[in-house]
C-alpha cells in the first residue's frame, strides 16, 4: 500500500512538471513567431527608410487603440519631443495611413484614413494623369475610400494608382493611398465617384512612419485657405 501511494505521489510530480514544461514551450513558440513577425516588419520598415530620399520620416511604436475607435484613431510613442508636429502625414512601407490630429510631449494621437466622418480632406491624384480630386471619406461597407470632385470626362481606370497630389498645402506628393476599385458619377452627375482600395491595411499597425514635409509651397497653402467650398480644411 505504501509503496504504491509512493508510485503516485511520483505519477503525480512527474505529471505536474511535464504540465509546466508544456506551458514553458507553448509560450516560448509564441513568443518565437512573435518576433519573428516582428523583425520581419521592422526588416521591411528600415528598407523602406533607406530608399525614402523625398522627404524626413520617423519612426514610431503604436501602444494604444480602443476597440470603439478601431478604424478612427490610434496612439503612438512619439511626441512633441520627438520632433512630432500636428497634421503631419502617417504612412507605412504599403501607403498612408493617416495623419496626426493631437501631439503631446511624448505621445501623438493619430486619425486614420478610414474614419468614417473624416476631419480634414485628403488632395489626391492619378498618378501619371491629370486628373485630381479630394479623398473626402471612407466607405465602411465596402472598406474603400471615396475620392470626389474628379471632372467627368477625367481618364480614370480601374486599377490607376491614387496618391497624395500635394495641392493641400499640408502632405507632401507621392503618398500612396491606394488603386482605383470602381468608378461611378456623383449623385448630381457632374464629377465622377472614384472608390479607392487602400494600400496599407489599418487593421493591424504595429509600427508607422511619420512623415516631415521640408517644404510647402505659400501658393499651395493660399490654395488651401481658399477652398470655400468646404467646411473642413484640405490636406
Amino acid at each position: 500500500l505504501f509503496e504504491d501511494l509512493h508510485m503516485i505521489r511520483l505519477t503525480f510530480q512527474e505529471n505536474q512538471r511535464l504540465k509546466a514544461s508544456l506551458q514553458q514551450y507553448v509560450f516560448l513558440v509564441g513568443e518565437t513567431e512573435e518576433l519573428r513577425a516582428e523583425n520581419a516588419r521592422l526588416r521591411k520598415m528600415l528598407d523602406f527608410q533607406k530608399e525614402t530620399k523625398d522627404y524626413t520620416i520617423r519612426i514610431a511604436d503604436v501602444i494604444a487603440r480602443n476597440p470603439d475607435q478601431w478604424n478612427n484613431l490610434l496612439v503612438i510613442d512619439k511626441g512633441l519631443k520627438n520632433g512630432i508636429k500636428q497634421e503631419m502625414a502617417v504612412i507605412t512601407p504599403e501607403g498612408m495611413v493617416g495623419y496626426v490630429e493631437r501631439v503631446s510631449n511624448f505621445s501623438a494621437n493619430v486619425r486614420l484614413i478610414t474614419d468614417q466622418n473624416p476631419q480634414r480632406y485628403i488632395s489626391a491624384k492619378i498618378a501619371g494623369k491629370p486628373v485630381n480630386g479630394w479623398i473626402e471619406g471612407y466607405d465602411a461597407e465596402k472598406k474603400m475610400l471615396i475620392m470626389n470632385k474628379a471632372t467627368l470626362d477625367a481618364p480614370v481606370n480601374v486599377g490607376d494608382l491614387v496618391i497624395t497630389s500635394g495641392l493641400g498645402g499640408v502632405y507632401p506628393m507621392g503618398l500612396v493611398l491606394g488603386k482605383v476599385a470602381e468608378v461611378t458619377s456623383d449623385n448630381y452627375g457632374l464629377t465622377k465617384k472614384i472608390y479607392v482600395e487602400l494600400s496599407a491595411h489599418t487593421d493591424q499597425i504595429d509600427e508607422v512612419f511619420v512623415v516631415e514635409r521640408s517644404f510647402i509651397p505659400p501658393e499651395a497653402t493660399s490654395e488651401n485657405k481658399l477652398q470655400t467650398g468646404y467646411q473642413r480644411q484640405g490636406g
